[in-house]
């Protein structure tokens, strides 16, 4: 990857990036920090229940620390985690 500039964000090799389904709205050099600045743009007041999918490379403690994290930020929804074992993204997570 070369630097490059993209939805607002300067991107260099080794950022973390948080994308929707046509946008990045988060980078980071931390993959949770990044995680909390994407589920922070993501979540609006009709959010209940905040569940991450890690993937393979993404420990079971890992996810559970997040999950831990994005409870404590948001006490007004559930906040689950579960294996998604995707070879790619870190995480996926849903909102609803």
């Amino acid at each position: 990857m070369r630097n490059t500039h993209l939805n607002g964000f300067s991107l260099k090799e080794g950022d973390i990036i948080g994308l929707d389904d046509k946008k990045i709205l988060a980078k980071g050099d931390n993959i949770e920090d990044t995680m909390l600045t994407l589920v922070d743009k993501l979540k609006d007041s009709s959010h209940e229940i905040i569940t991450l999918y890690y993937g393979k490379e993404v420990t079971e403690e890992d996810a559970e620390q997040l999950a831990a994290r994005i409870a404590e930020k948001y006490p007004d929804c559930d906040v689950d985690f579960h294996f998604g074992g995707q070879p790619v993204y870190y995480y996926i997570v849903s909102l609803e």
